[in-house]
């Protein structure tokens, strides 16, 4: 077990027997898979500073010099370093802050049980483009593991973006309900009046895949899980601004949602716009462009013709922002690319029934323009390709193996099978990887399946750019 060590002398004097709960603290806050929660940190700072009653009573004000210390050293190289001042005060010090013209660009919210990796790579992202960031987990638990939602009380700094962020599927450490409570957390005006914008970003949307165009009545009558989860989002944000509304006079935050690639911009999207919010799903085409063409370089393949895969009517515009991406790419060296559009009819989810090669389009991009020529169809192609093909999810893989092989037959000397993903559901495990027979599998970081890049078939493409290009869009 840790001592205190192996990181470095507490900066005040510490009791022998909280040397312990000091070490926790410290490597809690740092901790990217399970932060320590804002009220845990308060708590903590306050028995650390001899406090016998943290949850009731501020410290004394003889107690400042020492708290000072101790924040720096805890805070430091942190993101709670920017919240110096709103930690002072939950500790107590309501008189000891500084004028209140501190700026924090942006600040992150943990929306889940559990932080997933784009709370992170997001921040990290941002951080690296100069911008002021903070990233605060006000969920915890109580004894019994029911949830438990503090956020600081009040900010001292200016935000001009707040970003709650979380995946709802609850395998991963997702809920609805306890996203929609971090959203209450705004309802707080002492904390709300210094916040400018709000995005509420929800990576992987749950129930967006649940409804299928052309579903036969007679099968039954399906709850649509993507319109219930919406409508808990936008009545809890209305709710939030209403209470706002009567208890403050300061302009009310503009607040959007936005998600990553979703399956369906129906459902969600009507329910969010209907309540008067914007909902926007974020493409994941550039950076999965420059995941593939890394993965090119580095095997000597710039120079191999590419050829896009839209699977079905759904994955058409996924598939075109993907070409676009790729034709723009400083890396590219081809003055075009096609796109297979394949035909399909399914029995159910997961089963297809047939699937053919309905038209292959070639782009090409002249002076920044696109120009698209229809291709001859040929029984069999023997140039050599890289094919690459992307959906918005991957779960039991059923579909792409299928399509795949429909495409080994045609194209026979493809040198490298690419499939894309944005949200690696695998609810049946990683075996759907290897049902689908790639040679390279770029997975979005919207989930955080454990132990997922243990293939070396298997790269990561960080989606936090997407969502801080969007954020500044």
């Amino acid at each position: 077990m840790s001592t205190y060590q192996d990181i470095f002398r507490p900066p005040i004097t510490i009791k022998n027997d909280l040397l312990e709960t000091y070490v926790k603290l410290y490597q809690g806050i740092r901790d990217r898979s399970d932060p320590v929660s804002w009220r845990t940190f308060i708590v903590n700072t306050k028995i650390l500073l001899g406090s016998r009653d943290p949850q009731h009573h501020s410290l004394s004000p003889s107690k400042f010099s020492n708290a000072k210390k101790l924040v720096k050293s805890l805070t430091k190289d942190t993101y709670l370093q920017p919240l110096t001042d709103e930690i002072y005060y939950a500790l107590g010090f309501r008189n000891k802050l500084g004028k209140n013209d501190k700026k924090i660009d942006v600040l992150i919210f943990n929306g889940r049980h559990q932080s997933q990796p784009l709370l992170w790579t997001l921040a990290d992202n941002l951080k690296n483009q100069g911008k002021i960031v903070a990233v605060v987990n006000p969920v915890g638990h109580y004894n019994d593991d029911q949830c438990r939602i503090i956020s600081p009380f009040k900010l001292s700094s200016s935000v001009e973006k707040m970003v709650i962020l979380a995946s709802t599927q609850e395998i991963y450490g997702g809920n609805i309900a306890v996203l929609a409570n971090v959203i209450r957390t705004l309802a707080n005006p002492e904390f709300s009046r210094s916040i400018k914008e709000v995005d509420i970003v929800i990576p992987m949307f749950g129930g967006s895949r649940g409804h299928r165009f052309g579903q036969s009545e007679e099968l039954g009558y399906e709850v649509l899980e993507a319109i219930f989860n919406a409508k808990i989002l936008t009545l809890v944000t209305k709710d939030v601004l209403a209470e706002l509304a009567q208890t403050t006079k300061k302009p009310l935050p503009q607040i959007r949602f936005l998600s990553i690639d979703i399956h369906s911009y129906l459902y969600p999207s009507q329910i969010f716009t209907s309540a008067g919010f914007q909902f926007i799903s974020i493409s994941p085409a550039i950076e999965i462009a420059n995941t593939l063409y890394q993965h090119l370089l580095e095997n000597h393949l710039l120079d191999t013709p590419i050829r896009l895969i839209a699977c079905d009517k759904g994955a058409i515009t996924r598939v075109e922002l993907l070409a676009i991406a790729l034709l723009k790419h400083p890396q590219n060296i081809l003055k075009n690319l096609d796109i297979i559009y394949i035909d399909k009819v399914r029995q159910k989810a997961g089963i297809v029934d047939s699937a053919k090669v309905k038209t292959i389009i070639r782009w090409s991009l002249k002076s920044d323009q696109i120009v698209k020529e229809k291709l001859p169809l040929k029984k069999v192609d023997y140039h050599p390709y890289v094919l690459c093909y992307t959906d918005d999810m991957i779960d039991t893989g059923g579909t792409a193996k299928k399509d795949i092989e429909l495409l080994s037959l045609k194209f026979p000397n493809t040198v490298l099978k690419v499939f894309a993903a944005t949200h690696p559901i695998l609810s049946q495990g990683y075996g759907a990887l290897d049902t689908i027979g790639a040679d390279l599998y770029l997975i979005g970081n919207t989930l955080s399946p454990p132990n997922l890049l243990e293939s070396n078939k298997i790269k990561m493409v960080d989606l936090g750019p997407a969502i801080a290009r969007e954020i500044y869009w």
